[in-house]
């Protein structure tokens, strides 16, 4: 007998492939974001350090050389930064979320696409699981009902018509495990319908 090699829609190479682009994606995205954010707060700390040293240049302390010096670092941030904005420009940007964007949608197409072939799989293994077990049903549902035959007799020929438990539990299951035999025959067929189901359940008489 077959068996079925049971995947999930994330192991689908089109949706590994659109997930790996997405990551890489973002941690590019996180990453410039990141670095920006450094070169700003550089430059909001030379800025800072700046004005601090012209304050206390006015109140007589530091030195010009001192102060020039943190100019000079105040200067190579903003520089830093401004190159660092005209590379990584908002349209630049822009155009990596976009990206994304379109990249989060892909997924979801990509996804559905992998949950609908990993259906027709499961629909084309059960069906062929289905053709398969017809001969071998067949057989056991011949042979039940030779049992049941078999049994039913020896259920009236016995005292007072009783079978022991080891032969009356399995005659009073029988028609049970051929109509259940029968889900096999018809399973993902249309000969599965309400009133299959009720007389599977009512299991009174064997489904013929």
């Amino acid at each position: 007998m077959k068996t079925f090699e049971l995947k999930t829609v994330d192991q689908n190479p089109e949706v590994v492939s659109v997930k790996n682009s997405i990551k890489e994606l973002k941690h590019s995205i996180a990453s410039l974001e990141h670095e920006r954010k450094t070169l700003s707060d550089k430059v909001n700390e030379t800025s800072q350090s700046y004005q601090d040293a012209l304050t206390q240049h006015g109140l007589g302390k530091g030195d010009k050389q001192g102060i020039a010096s943190i100019e000079v670092a105040m200067r190579e941030s903003q520089n830093r930064l401004h190159k660092f904005d005209g590379t990584n420009n908002p349209g630049f940007m822009a155009a990596k979320k976009q990206a994304l964007s379109n990249l989060e949608a892909e997924l979801l197409a990509a996804e559905d696409l992998a949950k609908d072939k990993l259906m027709s799989e499961m629909d084309e293994f059960i069906e062929t699981q289905r053709v398969e077990l017809q001969e071998p049903i067949k057989q056991i549902k011949e042979a039940i009902k030779i049992l049941h035959d078999v049994l039913k007799q020896k259920k009236n020929s016995s005292p007072q018509s009783t079978l022991t438990f080891k032969y009356n539990f399995p005659f009073d299951n029988l028609t049970m495990i051929y109509n259940y035999l029968r889900c096999l025959e018809y399973m993902g067929t249309d000969k599965i319908d309400s009133d299959f189901v009720q007389t599977v359940d009512s299991k009174f008489r064997f489904l013929d």
